[in-house]
């Protein structure tokens, strides 16, 4: 039996990012989403919204502390994409 699973797929420049991080998603999203932020301890620093249709996002560095930080992305569907990006000054 095979098990099919969706994949939410994008593209994130530059890393590591000073100023701004861009996301830009492979297909627009096809349900609305969470976007968190959160340091290596999973403490939340920043969360927001993302609407169904969206092709991309920009990530402000001035927001964030300098290291590394954690991406989470959980569309109302369920499916959750994270990955890591370090803020440097």
């Amino acid at each position: 039996v095979w098990q099919q699973e969706r994949v939410l797929n994008f593209d994130y420049f530059p890393n590591p990012f000073t100023d701004q991080l861009d996301i830009k998603f492979n297909h627009v999203l096809d349900s609305d989403a969470d976007l968190e932020v959160l340091d290596v301890f999973g403490r939340l620093l920043d969360s927001g919204s993302l609407v169904k249709g969206t092709d991309h996002i920009t990530l402000k560095g001035e927001k964030y502390p300098d290291g590394a930080l954690v991406i989470k992305i959980t569309q109302n569907d369920g499916e959750v994409a994270s990955f890591k990006a370090v803020k440097m000054k």
